[in-house]
């Protein structure tokens, strides 16, 4: 074998290897874990605030961003022990209501032309959910509707 095939041979497993680990840093994922849910969110996020459930509002606010995105471009995830879909976008604004497919979620979807945020509301196992997500993060917000684990 000569050595301009055992290079071609090294370049090429250097640029799988290459190829592999910039798979993996594009789908590392962390995972909240909640009192009502728990669901998966890009590694480069973090969540910036957790309201927990209490006595007198029954739900869970979870709000996530990308580490270094200024304030403002946000993604909020929002779990309800007793709401309906019906009381749930009784209180959403924006365009709507819009009928979408995510993976194998049917959700109810509102755009806020003003705002430029986008509104998921659906159901999992019961447990009725909202989605709100800035309109350039609704790939992560579809990735974690598919993720997210009622409790």
């Amino acid at each position: 074998m000569s050595w301009k095939s055992v290079l071609a041979i090294i370049a090429i497993i250097l640029v799988a290897a290459v190829a592999v680990m910039g798979y993996q840093a594009l789908t590392a994922t962390k995972t909240f874990n909640g009192q009502y849910m728990t669901f998966k969110y890009p590694e480069s996020w973090e969540v910036r605030a957790h309201n927990p459930p209490g006595d007198i509002d029954e739900h869970e606010h979870v709000m996530i961003q990308e580490k270094e995105e200024p304030i403002g471009r946000i993604l909020a995830v929002n779990a309800y022990a007793n709401a309906s879909l019906e009381d749930i976008e009784a209180n959403v604004t924006g365009s709507g209501p819009l009928e979408e497919t995510i993976g194998d979620v049917h959700c109810i979807t509102y755009y806020d032309d003003s705002t430029r945020l986008k509104s998921y509301i659906f159901q999992k196992n019961g447990r009725t959910f909202l989605v709100v997500c800035s309109v350039t993060y609704t790939g992560v917000a579809e990735d974690i509707i598919k993720s997210i684990k009622p409790k």
